[in-house]
């Protein structure tokens, strides 16, 4: 990770590095029973080393200057078992597009007809419950992966009824692999607190006292099945946000659509 001064793009100026062992997240017991139930916030300080050339830090063991601390926190998105078998079901589908996309070993046998655009929205929340503190401190934002396309991560709304109105389009070919994502798999959509305290620290600098283990800035996950969109049926409805222990946290308005885009311009054109 890295620290900078604040500033404005090739401005910022970097005061210094640190490093998190992402193998204390692999070895911490709770997450290989595969319970979501049981997962596991990891906390550390880590020493930041000061940047070469950076005057004024303290120097270290080793010969290094530190700057300081920084203080993190962190955890698995998915238990391990969990995560395991989502990578093997997307390797699947992954291969299932490749073989698609191959006709006696050319690229390109995916035709217009199968391709489509498919509209994720995320409308917004209902009744958003946080883990500490009061809801209306709350400071919701989410990210989703939809398919193989890159995460998708929100702007963040105050308050326990954010309206987010985020859309964004996909375009893809609805082969073999793609509909066999779109009919195995649900999109999780991961809500998250960006005002919760650290793990330890409630809102305002006070100490949690004995529950500061149970901290977290998770608000839950909203799992909402794809396989309509297979069939060509659009998705549209309030969908329940679950905590790590199946508990109910709100409620989540989502949007999906699924339009041919050959068959838009053929009808656009007929209306003409």
């Amino acid at each position: 990770m890295e620290v900078h001064l604040a500033g404005t793009g090739k401005d910022a100026l970097p005061l210094g590095t640190c490093e998190a062992l992402l193998s204390d997240l692999v070895n911490a017991a709770p997450h290989l029973s595969g319970s979501m139930g049981e997962s596991v916030v990891i906390e550390q300080h880590l020493n930041i080393v000061a940047a070469p050339g950076l005057s004024g830090a303290t120097a270290a063991a080793g010969g290094k200057a530190h700057l300081g601390t920084l203080r993190i926190k962190m955890r698995l998105r998915k238990p391990i078992s969990e995560a395991a078998r989502y990578h093997k079901d997307m390797g699947e589908v992954r291969a299932a597009t490749r073989a698609a996309t191959t006709v006696a070993g050319k690229p390109g046998s995916a035709t217009a007809s199968k391709r489509q655009i498919v509209t994720v929205q995320v409308v917004g929340c209902k009744g958003l419950q946080c883990r500490s503190g009061s809801a209306a401190q709350m400071a919701p934002f989410f990210h989703y992966q939809f398919f193989t396309f890159p995460e998708r991560l929100s702007h963040t709304v105050a308050g326990p009824d954010p309206v987010f109105g985020d859309s964004a389009p996909y375009t893809m070919d609805f082969d073999d692999g793609a509909l066999k994502y779109l009919e195995s798999q649900k999109l999780d959509i991961v809500l998250f607190d960006d005002n919760a305290p650290m793990t330890g620290i409630e809102r305002g600098g006070q100490s949690s006292g004995a529950m500061a283990d149970d901290v977290d800035d998770l608000i839950g996950t909203c799992a909402v099945p794809l396989a309509d969109l297979a069939k060509g049926i659009s998705i549209n409805g309030d969908f329940d946000v679950r905590g790590l222990q199946n508990e109910s946290r709100g409620k989540m308005t989502v949007k999906i659509s699924v339009v041919n885009p050959a068959s838009s311009t053929v009808a656009s054109r007929a209306k003409a």
